[in-house]
């Protein structure tokens, strides 16, 4: 038991040193030059500060002091039970973290016992005698004395069976490892760097991103140690897996790869082998991706893609023909080209001959329920030969798929729309395949709707990157592929994240532009990492925060379904409006959100409609809370209340013929 409470104490120790640390008042400290070249992983963070600042401040946020606040309060929980664990009085605890000026982590290897895990950890401290009191008050006894290096006094203690943590305060840093040798050899490094070490590494300093005042995140990882490392951790069996996977995605060419976050922004670099598959396959070449103009204000999910479509068509169909990437699967898609070619008229290749240098994928909402929809996805390519593009859709207008498409009527149907064309099938129905060539530019859809909101787009102007222009602050100019997801949507998809919607800013996305040269990929994103998964954390604090309102809240919808029954059963009808529930059964205070109350407001909640022309069954929505500070309540007919996502309310609303919140 005395093991495992000490075993608990450092992961708590160092889990709060590494997130509650104050930030750096200049660049992260790159600690390279005292690691050696096998580093498989090296990450340094400069603490709770930094992100909080990066998610109070983020572009995506309307008020992210409300979200900052929460965050920190849910934090503030920690330091009881940091004493609860450790026996050391908050006090001493908040007075460390505040010192702490960044923390570092660095993996050399890890095997499938706890013993075999080699790292070294470090965090900075402007209170080194203090971390050396507490580190004292820690381990007790059980910490004994294992030796000196250059003034240091390393410690030992004994964690399970054969774990042990050395640990040594030198300076202002504190340094930890489970290997004797290896904090032995760290030390003398931050005494004297050695000739050779990770900073010296040709693969650290090709693929390292600097570093600067504003980093709140940096990681570095190494490709073929880190795969070395994994290696190790795998048994027969996974092994087998492993080598099957990498024969696909090639993971032993990836040579090692490098992210920096903060400001706002997150960069990333990749190296590869030219010779991995995807890296000739996918290369494109910078450009404007002018393409972006079509994807409508609310669209969800645009992709953009720069470089000659023909020859990464070529490149793919080699890709998806290749016996050792796909095995029996090559043949099938083989088999499959050539049939869907054969309905169709013409040949892929042939068609991508015809495009030019950019292709997008735009996947807008729905245009009724602005929900997400599968069927919604609208296609565009540039065209970059047009008299080829008009003689392959002569031989698609005499294929069998054109002939199966138009039926009886013998031809599509040419619809005016917005100064151009739409061709679709001669049906009366808005799920159908149809396309336009908009100013030389192919778009094909599945869905009339979507179609008209891509024209509609290019025409207006009122596009997904120009809604989202203030959160682009910082990106390039150009770039080889891009990209943007609209924050709203995914934060909607999941109930978790129900009170961060109201922080959300109007058309807020996360945006990622890619650049790729031999050998080389880079990547920038307009929000950092640590605000990126901030912010997401942020969504559990805000429930946290708000667990008793909610529960409250659920319970005033239970009393609603009550009083609505009593109500029917008295009148034989559903009332005209929840004030009318009030009686000394149903008290007026019932009405009212703990989250609103002291407000002014007389009723917080809202009644659904029954079904029209139906008896309404009992998973049928009764009744919901308009506030969503606590995540989105509501009650069904059948008496249930519960908690969900903005979609699926969303859909629940509309089968009571209403929209909107």
């Amino acid at each position: 038991m005395r093991t495992a409470f000490l075993l608990a104490s450092l992961v708590v120790s160092v889990t709060s040193a590494l997130l509650l640390a104050a930030p750096a008042a200049s660049a992260l400290e790159d600690l390279s030059p005292a690691l050696p070249e096998e580093t498989a992983i090296y990450a340094r963070c400069a603490g709770l500060e930094a992100l909080l600042a990066e998610i109070g401040g983020s572009k995506l946020l309307t008020d992210g002091a409300h979200v900052r606040g929460a965050l920190e309060a849910m934090l503030a929980q920690a330091w009881p039970a940091l004493q609860s664990e450790t026996g050391i009085p908050v006090e001493k605890w908040k007075d460390l973290v505040g010192s702490i000026k960044g923390a570092h982590a660095a993996l050399f290897g890890v095997g499938q016992r706890g013993s075999d895990l080699d790292m070294v950890f470090a965090v900075e401290t402007a209170k080194p005698d203090l971390a050396a009191e507490i580190l004292e008050a820690l381990f007790g006894e059980r910490s004994t004395f294992a030796g000196e290096v250059g003034g240091a006094r390393v410690m030992s203690v004994p964690l399970e069976e054969d774990v042990s943590l050395y640990y040594a305060v030198r300076g202002g840093l504190v340094a930890g490892a489970f290997r004797a040798d290896r904090i032995t050899a760290f030390l003398k490094a931050l005494e004297a760097a050695p000739e050779r070490s990770l900073a010296t590494s040709a693969a650290y300093r090709a693929a390292a991103l600097p570093a600067g005042p504003e980093t709140a995140f940096a990681l570095y990882a190494d490709g073929k140690h880190g795969l070395d490392m994994f290696r190790q951790t795998l048994g027969e069996y996974d092994a087998r897996d492993y080598e099957e996977m990498n024969r696909v995605l090639q993971f032993d060419l990836m040579q090692a790869g490098s992210v920096v976050a903060g400001g706002g922004l997150t960069r990333a670099r990749v190296l590869m082998d030219e010779g991995h598959r995807f890296a000739t396959a996918l290369r494109g070449s910078p450009g404007p991706l002018a393409l972006s103009a079509f994807a409508p204000e609310d669209t969800m999910l645009m992709l953009v893609d720069s470089g000659p479509v023909e020859k990464k068509a070529v490149a793919m169909k080699t890709v998806l023909s290749d016996q050792e990437f796909l095995g029996r699967d090559a043949e099938q898609f083989g088999k499959g080209m050539a049939e869907a070619e054969g309905a169709l008229g013409f040949g892929f290749l042939e068609l991508a001959a015809a495009l030019g240098n950019e292709w997008a994928l735009l996947w807008p909402l729905d245009a009724d329920t602005g929900r997400i929809d599968e069927d919604n996805l609208v296609f565009a390519f540039q065209i970059g030969d047009r008299e080829k593009f008009d003689a392959i859709f002569a031989k698609f207008s005499a294929g069998e798929a054109y002939k199966e498409m138009v039926g009886e009527q013998g031809a599509l149907v040419r619809e005016p729309y917005a100064g151009v064309e739409i061709l679709r099938p001669p049906v009366d129905e808005t799920e159908v395949p149809c396309m336009a060539v908009v100013e030389n530019t192919l778009l094909l859809a599945a869905d009339l709707p979507s179609l008209k909101a891509v024209i509609d787009a290019k025409a207006s102007g009122r596009t997904m990157l120009a809604r989202a222009g203030g959160f682009l602050a910082g990106m390039p100019a150009t770039a080889c592929k891009m990209a943007a997801l609209q924050v709203m949507p995914v934060l909607m998809e999941e109930r978790e994240f129900v009170p961060l919607l109201d922080a959300v800013a109007p058309g807020a996305a996360w945006v990622l532009a890619l650049d790729e040269a031999p050998g080389r990929l880079e990547a920038t994103m307009n929000q950092s990492l640590p605000a990126l998964f901030g912010m997401l954390l942020a969504g559990e604090a805000l429930m946290e925060e708000t667990r008793d309102a909610r529960q409250q809240c659920l319970a005033n919808l239970r009393a609603i379904h009550e009083a609505v029954g009593r109500y029917r059963a008295e009148h034989g009808e559903d009332p005209a409006s929840l004030e009318a529930l009030v009686s000394e059964a149903f008290p007026k205070a019932r009405l009212v959100c703990p989250c609103e109350a002291g407000e002014g407001v007389t009723c917080s909640y809202h009644l659904a409609p029954p079904p029209a022309g139906e008896e309404a069954g009992e998973w049928v929505l009764l009744a919901w809370c308009g506030n969503r500070r606590h995540g989105r309540l509501a009650v069904r007919r059948g008496g249930d209340a519960w908690e969900m996502s903005e979609q699926s309310f969303l859909r629940d609303l509309a089968e009571v013929g209403l929209r909107g919140r």
